[in-house]
């Protein structure tokens, strides 16, 4: 069995996302690829990639707290507040 990591709810379903940060941002799927150091928009319908957008730290936790995404640094135990411009994440 892989480990689980991401958790994120959607308003109705509770989704697992693997070793890697989940979060639902109201219309995407918002998940890091770790060690892509990466940070991806997910077609909800499909799971295709809406959006990419590379990070200088290597992501695993995720989380939205209505103003702010805040990923975790898995290498140097650090939180990272990443930058909005539209919702949670615009690519």
């Amino acid at each position: 069995l892989a480990p689980l990591g991401g958790l994120a709810w959607d308003g109705d379903s509770l989704w697992v996302g693997g070793a890697t940060g989940l979060h639902w941002d109201g219309q995407s799927w918002v998940r890091t690829e770790d060690r892509r150091y990466t940070l991806l928009k997910l077609n909800p319908e499909n799971g295709h990639v809406l959006a990419s957008h590379r990070l200088p730290f290597w992501p695993m936790g995720l989380a939205w707290d209505g103003t702010h995404l805040w990923a975790s640094d898995s290498q140097k135990g650090k939180l990272h507040t990443l930058v909005v411009r539209q919702g949670p994440f615009d690519g």
